[in-house]
């Protein structure tokens, strides 16, 4: 099971309350589905993470918004981002069957956080 809790990092984070194992699929990156297009009439041209943080490009026809509040895996920090605290990312993202996930990448014990590399292009 997944929670929200107030996260070591930043803000708000992702917390599993149950073992995870190396492998398991921990949560579908859920939200609006756009096109590129969409996204950038939405943002702008060339819109870049810190205009739309929670935008996971996975083709030029399948991007998912998960601006909302409700889509838990939005809340998943990144240990590599500019708050770290001596933690390590235990997770990464994932397309499978051309849908975003956040897949465990090592054992993550019950009530830790879950920490995901959102990858170089992130981070300017």
């Amino acid at each position: 099971m997944l929670v929200v809790r107030k996260s070591r990092l930043a803000g708000k984070g992702l917390f599993t309350t149950s073992l995870l194992r190396c492998g398991d699929v921990i949560v579908e990156y859920t939200g609006e589905r756009l096109t590129y297009e969409e996204c950038e009439k939405r943002y702008g041209k060339n819109f870049r993470s810190d205009v739309a943080p929670y935008v996971f490009y996975v083709s030029k026809k399948n991007c998912v918004d998960a601006r909302d509040p409700e889509n838990l895996a939005r809340y998943a920090n990144d240990a590599n981002g500019p708050a770290k605290k001596g933690v390590e990312n235990c997770a990464e993202f994932a397309v499978i069957k051309g849908r975003p996930y956040i897949v465990a990448t090592k054992d993550i014990k019950p009530n830790s956080e879950i920490y995901v590399n959102y990858g170089d292009d992130y981070w300017p």
